[in-house]
């Protein structure tokens, strides 16, 4: 029988939620025993299976891991060190969600590479001091946004880095139809079905960003569509769509509400 720990902070609620689900979702299939305890502060979770499984299910643990790592784990370290003066939360959150997933792909290799899948791993420790070089990475870009924060204040410059960002995110879907519902921006596939953020950690990750607009702008950098259709009255007055037509410019398409079939 193969088991392994993984121990987070008890009060950090939002990644002993996303380990759970994440790690079911993962070895959906694969005969395993998921379970938690809390102790001494820490809450463990913990995964058994069978030796024969252990390939597979080590695998889906370095995953989970590493998205977890480069997601709750990164918007922490941008939030303790990005300094720039933007007073626009729109504007900041597109910002941060962008930090995040550029370059992510990377990101998940440092962290995989430096995990042993043996007994017990403490996250926040393994962070601190076995992921040195993610984080001088991270720090990076971001000590060169704080660096150029008076000049990142014109918003030509602004867009012209958000932009640079976005355009180097690896595409993750197809087409994301933007349609409106009661008032409210919805995101759908190409079908028109609307889109479970709950299963993408990106969209999830920050609950300051769930406000209509500026969490439409966030969940679309965090979706990364190859293409972003939307439907809407042609005379809206939005800020989000302007920002979105802005930073997403070549891959964006605005049609009439009454095109979308609905």
């Amino acid at each position: 029988m193969f088991e392994f720990q993984i121990a987070v902070s008890e009060k950090d609620k939002k990644v002993l939620n996303r380990l759970c689900e994440d790690l079911k979702s993962s070895t959906a299939g694969i005969k395993t025993v998921i379970t938690s305890y809390q102790q001494g502060g820490k809450a463990f979770v913990v995964i058994a299976c069978d030796d024969l499984e252990r390939p597979r299910v080590s695998f889906a643990i370095c995953d989970v891991i590493s998205d977890i790592i480069s997601t709750f784990y990164k918007l922490e370290f941008i939030e303790n060190n990005l300094a720039l003066p933007i007073s626009n939360q729109a504007n900041l959150s597109a910002f941060k969600k962008a930090l995040i997933a550029f370059d992510r792909e990377t990101d998940k290799y440092i962290i995989s590479r430096s995990l042993k899948v043996e007994n017990t791993i403490y996250l926040d420790e393994f962070f601190q001091f076995r992921l040195k070089q993610l984080r001088n990475k991270w720090m990076e870009i971001i000590k060169l946004a704080n660096d150029n924060a008076s000049y990142l204040l014109c918003n030509d410059t602004f867009i012209d880095l958000l932009k640079f960002l976005i355009d180097n995110i690896e595409i993750s879907r197809g087409t994301v139809n933007v349609v409106k519902k009661a008032g409210k921006f919805v995101l759908c596939d190409e079908d028109f079905n609307e889109i479970d953020e709950s299963k993408n950690p990106l969209c999830e990750l920050d609950e300051r960003a769930k406000e209509d607009e500026v969490g439409l702008i966030s969940s679309l950098i965090a979706l990364s569509p190859k293409k972003i259709v939307v439907y809407c009255n042609p005379f809206e007055n939005s800020p989000a769509l302007t920002l979105i037509s802005q930073i997403f410019e070549s891959r964006i398409s605005i049609l009439p509400a009454e095109k979308n079939g609905l």
